[in-house]
């Protein structure tokens, strides 16, 4: 998507007015870096920088040098609970973040994003499918530093549990962080969707699924790879 302006404006898919746009640390630089931001007069990033949620707010035409660096409102917040009175003709949420989210907390987002929304509005997104939950077997492992190190700073012991739940289509990875003077548990759950569950949930929150991508580059859908980008408009009031 970084790379590939098209899927926007050669489609005519988006208007040009209002972005709104979820990225993960790093994303964010990338997306403002590429020109992202010039398409629209004014977009809100929201963005993780060491753990915490932030929100990011910018007007292209305040950016003079690298716009990273300049014109930039940091705002920290939980983009679960963010509120604001601004309203969009785009919403993107990037890196299949919405499979990590629980059924409610994916309700939850849905909801704000209709608010968000203007009417005629959309939203893109990417999930992963239902192939490469066929990929997802069961597992354990251990190892001394677990992940080269991720979990601490110190020498630990890591343990990593693979479940798989067939009829909902979920996998949770539970690591076990064992270190000197305590322990710790961390439990990643990982939703899988079909097109078809997708369009479901989306129509419970107001949105109809318009079209369907290989990726959120524009790619065409392809029903056997392992994600799958979706367009959802904003039904009508």
């Amino acid at each position: 998507f970084i790379q590939s302006q098209s899927m926007l404006h050669g489609k005519h898919i988006f208007s040009k007015d209002i972005a709104g746009v979820r990225a993960d640390n790093g994303d964010s630089q990338d997306f403002i870096r590429a020109g992202f931001c010039q398409h629209f007069d004014e977009a809100v990033v929201f963005g993780i920088r060491n753990g915490p949620v932030q929100v990011m707010e910018f007007i292209p035409g305040q950016f003079i040098g690298d716009p990273f660096f300049l014109g930039i409102d940091f705002i920290e917040a939980d983009y679960l609970e963010y509120e604001t009175d601004q309203q969009f003709d785009l919403i993107i949420m990037i890196m299949c973040d919405f499979c990590a989210l629980s059924p409610e907390q994916r309700g939850t987002l849905l909801g704000k994003f209709h608010r968000f929304l203007r009417p005629g509005g959309a939203v893109l997104f990417d999930v992963e499918s239902l192939h490469a939950f066929e990929k997802r077997e069961e597992a354990a492992l251990y190892e001394k530093n677990l992940m080269n190190g991720f979990w601490s700073p110190r020498v630990y012991f890591g343990f990593l549990n693979t479940f798989r739940y067939d009829r909902e289509k979920l996998t949770l990875d539970k690591y076990t962080i064992v270190e000197p003077d305590r322990t710790r548990c961390v439990y990643n759950w990982y939703q899988y969707f079909s097109p078809e569950s997708l369009r479901e949930e989306l129509a419970e929150r107001g949105f109809v699924a318009e079209a369907l991508y290989g990726n959120v580059a524009g790619e065409p859908f392809d029903a056997k790879a392992d994600e799958f980008a979706v367009v959802a408009k904003r039904e009508e009031d």
